[in-house]
């Protein structure tokens, strides 16, 4: 058996728990992590200290206890100690010669006059028996009987946790009209954002638009808005020039009858610098040197370049080339698999997906290769059978500086995760109020990037990799603001008609059913 040396701290944390506490000698054991029942026991005798019993205290000692508890109101655990036996061996005897027990908490006569003013000003004052029982080292029950001795009606406790929840409703719904926004609110109350929504809603709250949430620009900066617009500046510019949400920036524009720049022009090179474009990229210029120059994306750049058939590295060699797209539908019309022609071009289902949606080829049930559909999306089935929270990233690649990866995922950092190392840092997570308006957000700009899908050979095989692309956050971010501006004005279904990629039958159903007033687009 192993011998083992106790030092000081662990001796006196032995006759604590011992002798205080009252634990066992297993229970001591657990605590301390380490002997065995032996060597605790061992200790405690070498301290001097009784070992616990049951032959420990004789039939004659009976009638000294009882007159300790009942004529010199010792408490059961004074009396226990007195004797080194547990409080159940003295509450035992007690019953045995029929005593009736004092509460717990009175047994010492702890309560006095003047702690018990104190609880029934306290209780008046709205706060719980709980709150007053544990700054006055007793129960909740000690303190209500006082409270009823004298003349208290202590409150249902149901219905204070109740009222409790009224009242926290409350406060949530006041801080919110006051302005507060629904992160904040999450935050402070310890909740996830749905939460708050869902007990704004439940109170027949109205929620504020995005526009309203990050208030109104002055009246008097309105030209300023209009004319910096015309002269070029883009909403994003302009949102963050006047700490607004671009779509703020929008509506104001709208007011004035400014029309609105549609994403390709307000990103485009101008036709007039086109010649120079190509002439510069002939005479060995790289991409990077002549977007600087025009104060454009390189995508813009390699827009300009593709229009005139200038060769480019652009283009990856693992996305499906646009001549075989015809193929590729064909092969599907003609009874294969998504998930068997995405392995032959070595590509996602996904991608294959897109390809057939581009032209117009229903996907067949069952036949999604795991992905998201706009059928399923309409159809309210699989992963949008439920409202949940989803979350749309840009993500930087690791050793991959000019590329960026676009997704959608219910947690980003549980996809980062996922992803095999090759996530590096989240450099832009929207969260929305459900996976269906993440996924028209994502198929929008999968559809306007798709140009500049780019996939470096070390990253071939790796899920996901059709929704790489090789090209600035700056740019990816400038498509994303002129999207997500476009679904907070348009709603999910006018916005998915209009930007996503769809057959004219999933488009028609949109159009047709009652698939409008389908509760998603009350969210």
């Amino acid at each position: 058996m192993p011998s083992y040396h106790w030092n000081s701290d662990q001796i006196e944390k032995i006759k604590t728990l011992y002798l205080e506490n009252k634990f066992s000698l297993e229970k001591i054991r657990i605590a301390i992590g380490a002997g065995t029942r032996s060597s605790i026991k061992t200790v405690l005798i070498k301290e001097g200290v009784p070992i616990r019993g049951k032959t420990k205290i004789s039939g004659d000692q009976y009638a000294i206890i009882k007159k300790l508890y009942l004529t010199d109101r010792l408490s059961i655990t004074d009396i226990s100690k007195k004797y080194g036996v547990s409080d159940t061996s003295i509450r035992d005897i007690l019953i045995k010669e029929n005593v009736s027990l004092r509460p717990a908490a009175d047994a010492n006569r702890k309560i006095t006059d003047l702690q018990i003013s104190e609880f029934i000003r306290r209780y008046k004052a709205g706060e719980s028996t709980n709150d007053i029982a544990r700054d006055n080292d007793c129960t909740h029950t000690t303190v209500a009987k006082y409270l009823r001795r004298a003349g208290i009606i202590v409150r249902d406790r149901q219905e204070l946790k109740s009222k409790v929840r009224l009242t926290k409703s409350q406060l949530i719904i006041n801080d919110y009209l006051a302005g507060i926004p629904m992160t904040r609110l999450a935050e402070k109350h310890g909740c996830v954002m749905a939460t708050i929504r869902n007990i704004l809603l439940d109170n027949e709250t109205k929620l504020r638009t995005k526009s309203e949430a990050f208030g109104f620009p002055p009246t008097e900066k309105h030209p300023e808005i209009c004319k910096r617009y015309k002269n070029g500046e883009t909403l994003s510019d302009l949102g963050r020039a006047f700490k607004v949400e671009h779509n703020t920036i929008k509506k104001v524009l709208k007011i004035y009858d400014v029309d609105i720049r549609g994403l390709s022009l307000a990103r485009a090179i101008p036709p007039d610098s086109h010649a120079e474009v190509c002439r510069r990229y002939k005479n060995g210029e790289n991409v990077h040197a002549i977007a600087n120059d025009f104060k454009r994306s390189k995508e813009s750049v390699y827009k300009v370049l593709e229009l005139y058939d200038i060769p480019t590295d652009y283009r990856s060699n693992y996305v499906v080339p646009i001549s075989d797209h015809e193929i590729v539908g064909n092969r599907y019309v003609n009874g294969e698999s998504i998930e068997r022609i995405a392995f032959d071009y070595e590509v996602s289902a996904g991608s294959i997906s897109r390809i057939l949606r581009r032209l117009k080829i229903v996907v067949r049930a069952n036949d999604s290769g795991g992905a998201d559909t706009v059928n399923s999306l309409i159809n309210g089935e699989y992963r949008f059978s439920s409202i949940d929270e989803t979350d749309f990233y840009v993500y930087s690649l690791v050793n991959q500086s000019e590329h960026i990866k676009l997704g959608i995922a219910y947690n980003h950092l549980l996809r980062k995760k996922d992803s095999k190392g090759k996530y590096d840092k989240a450099l832009l997570v929207q969260r929305y109020a459900s996976r269906h308006h993440a996924f028209v957000i994502e198929q929008a700009i999968l559809e306007e990037t798709r140009n500049f899908s780019h996939f470096p050979d070390c990253l071939a095989g790796w899920d996901g990799f059709t929704e790489v692309r090789r090209m600035t956050f700056e740019s990816a971010e400038e498509i994303f603001i002129f999207y997500d501006t476009e679904l907070d004005c348009m709603g999910i279904w006018d916005f998915a008609v209009k930007y996503v990629p769809m057959t004219d039958d999933e488009r028609n159903r949109i159009l047709s059913q009652s698939i409008l007033d389908h509760s998603i687009s009350n969210i």
